[in-house]
Parts: structure tokens; sequence; C-alpha cells
């Protein structure tokens, strides 16, 4: 693709263009309507999409009823795409936002875009690094999308073939195809999808690293990951048979989720109460012998110098989970910036909310919102990401201020350090001993 413009008529580029939507939910394409039509965007048709709902899936369908209903949907506009003789369509999804200056990006980059592509994406999650061509275009080999598109008249069988013979989701099927044919992406991306309950999860999770076009999966997220060690600040008060159960479970899923993430756990306390055969490998144990009420921040201080090693510290409370792919986007966050808010909301819970946790993949994105009882205050807890010299130059400044540690404004004030604020939610567990 070559062109000297400033911008581009994406309705004169892409003469044929569809969004995918549920007839039951004619509210998102409205919706979708005005998002393109804010970028001059105005020849997309309507797809009504495949309801898993009320067709049903067949039995060996093991993912999502509403992935099957995305799968045909794409199936049938790449069906009739071919038979059309279209040369390339462009396929939307009715949840997606478009980059300000999308136009402008996309005229900037049209000279880039290798010959030979056989599918342009507008944003994705990738689970490898992507190959930098040039400008805003990489080569993609392992990455999920189906959310903004453009696949061209050259893929067409493979893809119409893969997805009447495949089992898995569409983004599943594409991935397969990225080896061995021409995948080509935006990044910074140019699309994202929104932070709204999904007719595919028929759940809210918020995908906010595909916005900040993160890559929070393969080798580039593991080296991060392996340059930071999460510090656990913790108090056995003996109030309850569950004070540490909950702590245990935050250590033994992340060594299984993140197992390149370094776990530090600093115990205050009289005596100690958690004897290193309990911790999982990959987890180290130190006792801080003091008296009295918990002093978290003497606990992470005390951490913070046990790690002298490393470039990244994330500073926790025993109670706080944080989702795989979010402290993933937060490590990956904290290479551009100095400091990262680990969310943005706190939700309290019950003890079903944990047990539903506990039986839950942790390897995939769940609904906070719906094990969340209530929202807690900001500091009502702690999960704190930062480079290990911003931690060292602002530990003295802490005392015995919790708030002062947690405040994004207290490193926003010094004139020192940028600061992130990660969207994350994050769930406080209910265990008896956290402050």
């Amino acid at each position: 693709m070559k062109s000297d413009r400033s911008t581009v008529d994406f309705n004169a580029m892409f003469p044929h263009q569809v969004c995918i939507n549920l007839d039951r939910r004619l509210d998102r394409w409205k919706r979708m309507q005005e998002r393109l039509s804010k970028h001059g965007i105005a020849n997309v048709v309507r797809e009504s999409a495949f309801d898993s709902a009320q067709f049903g899936v067949p039995h060996s369908w093991e993912s999502e009823a509403g992935a099957y209903g995305c799968l045909q949907s794409h199936l049938k506009v790449l069906v009739d795409a071919k038979a059309r003789g279209l040369d390339h369509i462009m396929i939307w999804e009715d949840d997606v936002i478009l980059a300000d200056g999308i136009n402008q990006r996309f005229a900037q980059n049209l000279r880039h875009i290798p010959a030979d592509w056989d599918v342009l994406v507008l944003g994705a999650l990738h689970a490898a690094e992507p190959e930098h061509i040039a400008g805003d275009i990489y080569r993609i080999t392992k990455s999920f999308s189906s959310f903004a598109f453009v696949v061209r008249h050259t893929i067409f069988d493979d893809f119409i073939k893969i997805h009447q013979t495949g089992n898995r989701p569409v983004d599943h099927h594409a991935i397969e195809l990225q080896r061995r044919r021409n995948f080509y992406s935006f990044l910074p991306h140019l699309a994202w999808v929104e932070d709204d309950p999904s007719d595919i999860r028929e759940e809210s999770v918020d995908y906010w690293y595909i916005k900040e076009s993160l890559v929070v999966l393969g080798k580039g997220v593991d080296a991060a990951l392996s340059r930071a060690t999460l510090i656990f600040a913790f108090k056995n008060t003996g109030q309850s048979k569950m004070s540490d159960t909950y702590l245990l479970f935050l250590i033994n899923t992340y060594r299984e989720t993140l197992p390149n993430l370094p776990i530090l756990v600093v115990e205050q306390g009289t005596k100690p109460t958690l004897s290193k055969d309990r911790l999982p490998s990959g987890c180290q144990y130190y006792f801080l012998k003091i008296e009295g009420d918990f002093d978290r921040q003497r606990c992470w201080k005390t951490g913070l110098d046990l790690v002298l090693d490393k470039e990244f510290v994330v500073f926790s409370d025993p109670n706080v989970y944080l989702q795989r792919l979010d402290i993933c986007g937060n490590v990956r966050v904290c290479e551009r910036y100095d400091v990262v808010t680990g969310f943005s909301q706190l939700l309290g819970s019950e003890k079903e909310a944990f047990q539903q946790l506990d039986q839950a993949d942790p390897h995939k994105p769940i609904g906070l919102r719906k094990l969340g009882s209530t929202v807690l205050p900001r500091n009502s807890g702690a999960c704190l990401f930062m480079r290990r010299r911003v931690a060292q130059q602002m530990s003295e400044s802490w005392g015995n201020d919790f708030d002062t540690m947690i405040r994004s404004e207290s490193y926003r004030e010094s004139g020192k350090f940028s600061v992130f604020e990660s969207p994350n939610l994050a769930i406080r567990l209910p265990f008896e001993s956290a402050p």
C-alpha cells in the first residue's frame, strides 16, 4: 500500500466493511455507529451475528457459547466475501473503541505495510513479541485478535476452511494461520475493546493492556518479571484458623501463573508462623522479629534491602488479589513509568468469592465485579509497582504513614517521578489479620 496523503478516507480504502452485532444488542450497534461516525467511517454494514443463546452449540464445543457464535458469524462474513469476489473485507466487532487520529496514523504507515499482507490487525492481545517492520507496522505470529481487522482475498480460503473444520475460537484459529501467512499489526494499536460485559464471555473483563499496546505474554514479559520481586508484608494475628490461607493461595497462584516472578514474604511477629516447607519453590521467606502493631512499611523496607539486584519491586498486602495479565501489564508499564498503581478500584469480597477464585482457572481472565461485594476506599489495601531506585528514594519519607506510601500523589508531588494510574480492578480477600 502506498499513499502520500496525511489522512485516509476509510470509506474509499475499505469499501466493504461489516460490524458483527447480535439482534438483541442493537444498542451496541447504535453506539458503534456513533464511534465510527466520529472518525468519518460511514459505510459499515451491520451483520446479524449468530446467537448461540438461541441456536445452541455442538456438544464437542469446549469454549464459551458466545465464542461459537462469534466463530459462525465470522465464517458467514468470509464465505459471503468470497462469493462476492471481494478483494478484501474489514470486520469490526461491536465493542470496539477507535484510537484518536486513527485516519492520520493509518495514512502515515501505509507505505510501511508489506505488499504480501494477508491480514491487517488494528489491535490485539500479543502472546509473543511482534517483529518490527517499519514505522508502526509489526509482523505478528502469536496474537489474539478478532475485533478489528482486514482480511484479504489471498487468505479467504484458509480462513473459511479452518473455521469450518476447527473447534476453537476465532482468534485461536488466527494464531494457527499466523505461523504460515502474513499478519501485520499496528503498534501502538489503532483499536481496542471496551470495558463492558462481553457477549462472548458474558462478564466484564477490562483488557486495558490492549489499549496501552502492551505485550503481556511471551518472552518479553517473562524477562520483565524476572527483573522484579513481589514482596508480601505479613503478620499472623492468630485470630483465625484461616489467617494464612489467603496468603498461601496468592503465593501458589502467582507461582503457577507467573513462574518468572520471584516472591518474598516478610513476616513480622514474635515468632515465625510460616514454615519454609509450606512455601513453593521460588518463594523466599524472611522473619522480622518485632512486637507490637503490624508495621507493613517496615516489612516492605526490609524486603527492599533484600532484593538489591532487582530493577522493579511490587509491594503487596497478603490479601489483595490481581489477575495474572493485570500483573503482567503493570510490570510492563513499569518499564515506561517510575510508579504504577496496582489498581484503580478495590472490591471487598466474602468467603464465597474466595471459593470461586480457588476453583477458577487462574490462567484465564475472570470478571472480578461478579465476585466483589462492595467498593472499598483505595487505602484499604495495597499492591504498588515501582522501580527499585524510586522505592529507595521515597522509603525514608514513608515513616509509618501508609496513606503516604500508597498515594500516587506522593510521588507526583515530589516532581521527580512519572506515575501511571493502572485501571485494574483488585479483590481484597476476607483476611481477618489484614490491617
